[in-house]
């Protein structure tokens, strides 16, 4: 699992610092919920959607300040990490 780093699947009921849980998984569809590291960048949590030899991560976050990350699979680096199965928000106080 991994712990969410912002609020670009808050949508999908997923807080920045929820506990996610993810699984490898062979079968991976359009509009799941992935985990995955493309080019120089940290794991990102995304809806996933494949077209041909392009990969778009879409957020789950209407406010516009997370845009589709879209990738060309000839030329950027893309790893899957798995599916997200689940996840935790804690509501307590910050420390």
């Amino acid at each position: 699992g991994i712990k969410m780093p912002d609020n670009s699947m808050c949508e999908e009921a997923i807080k920045e610092g929820a506990s996610v849980i993810i699984r490898k998984d062979a079968v991976i569809g359009n509009g799941d919920i992935v985990a995955a590291v493309y080019n120089d960048h940290d794991a990102v949590i995304r809806k996933y959607y494949k077209e041909s030899d392009t990969v778009v991560l879409k957020a789950a976050n209407s406010t516009g300040l997370y845009p589709d990350i879209r990738l060309d699979l000839t030329k950027d680096r893309f790893v899957l990490i798995g599916k997200v199965v689940h996840c935790t928000n804690y509501f307590g106080k910050n420390k």
